[in-house]
């Protein structure tokens, strides 16, 4: 038996577990007519976990056949490409105007627990609804992140997002929402709130809109992530709360399932209780009967397709009644200056 048959016999046996019939024809018949071949083996599948996309051209994001990874500066200057990044999905359509909405991931600020791809089911699904996304990855504990780099990081990749559409012509000025779970769901209220360029509106997403009120009723990670309870460092709670900061001068969403309990639906109901009537625009919670922490952003679960409704709807809503940007949030911008002087 020659040396090429042999390898015939080899890949067909090995690819047969593979491949179909007619891609096996087209492997076999390959390795006939390149007698350089001299071994047939599968090469194991890499971790998704470590395969970072290259950036692809405008057009190939368009076509929706994968998205563009980007990296966003930091005001450390310390930024880490690994981790500070975010995937741009385009809509396949070739329109003028796109809304863009920034998604934060959750997974309790640390980096053992989940990244973007948490959220990358939705951020396909609003871009096959014509809604562009940046869906964002962030320094975190155990990464680098924490008190108060996470923060400044969220900020960052926000206001990176704002000034996407010089590069990428068919989107719209400016965020249109940035949305987020769980701790990303308090990123998204915090750097909605706290950057150069505000979005025109926020969705917090079964997030700890009230880290006060989480941490002294048994939230650990809110603990944590801040270094310790309010009265212990309250200067950190003042600047990294939600419910610290004056009323929203954008439209502010909270969706919570009733079943929550990771973070319960009661820390919610008090983020709005810290932000009263008659403030305009004023704080709106949709309280999903039976979702869980992560039904509501897991595809087919309880709550899933309500979430991406009412995102989208908001979405819809602030870009037609709202079409030029927002001015400058006068609540204060908080620099990483300010957080990282306070103890």
């Amino acid at each position: 038996m020659s040396r090429v048959e042999h390898v015939v016999r080899s890949c067909r046996r090995i690819l047969s577990k593979h491949l179909t019939p007619g891609s096996l024809a087209v492997v076999v018949t390959l390795s006939v007519f390149l007698p350089s071949v001299t071994s047939c083996t599968v090469p194991p599948q890499s971790s998704a976990a470590r395969t970072f996309v290259s950036p692809a051209p405008d057009s190939a994001a368009q076509t929706g056949s994968r998205p563009l990874r980007l990296v966003y500066p930091t005001p450390d200057g310390k930024n880490d490409p690994t981790q500070n990044f975010g995937d741009l999905y385009l809509p396949s359509a070739p329109v003028t105007g796109v809304p863009l909405a920034v998604l934060f991931h959750g997974g309790s600020w640390l980096s053992s627990a989940g990244d973007l791809r948490g959220l990358a089911p939705m951020a396909r699904a609003l871009a096959d609804h014509g809604i562009a996304v940046f869906n964002v990855e962030y320094r975190r504990i155990g990464s680098g992140g924490g008190w108060p780099t996470t923060l400044t990081d969220a900020q960052a990749a926000v206001d990176f997002a704002a000034g996407l559409s010089h590069d990428h012509r068919s989107l719209a000025d400016g965020v249109a929402v940035v949305a987020g779970h769980s701790a990303g769901g308090q990123l998204a209220l915090w750097a909605g709130t706290h950057g150069r360029t505000p979005p025109r509106a926020v969705v917090s997403i079964s997030g700890p809109a009230d880290l006060a009120y989480a941490a002294v009723h048994g939230d650990r990670n809110v603990r944590a992530f801040l270094g310790g309870l309010p009265h212990q460092v309250p200067e950190r709670y003042s600047l990294a709360d939600p419910s610290a900061d004056p009323p929203p001068t954008v439209p502010v969403l909270l969706l919570h399932g009733t079943r929550d309990h990771v973070v319960p639906i009661e820390v919610a109901r008090h983020y709005l209780e810290d932000h009263p009537l008659p403030a305009l625009p004023h704080p709106d919670l949709v309280e999903i009967a039976g979702g869980t922490h992560t039904s509501l952003v897991t595809p087919g679960r309880r709550g899933y397709s309500e979430v991406l409704t009412d995102v989208e709807k908001l979405i819809r809503q602030v870009m037609s009644h709202s079409p030029a940007l927002p001015t400058h949030v006068t609540q204060g911008a908080l620099s990483s200056r300010a957080l990282g002087s306070t103890a």
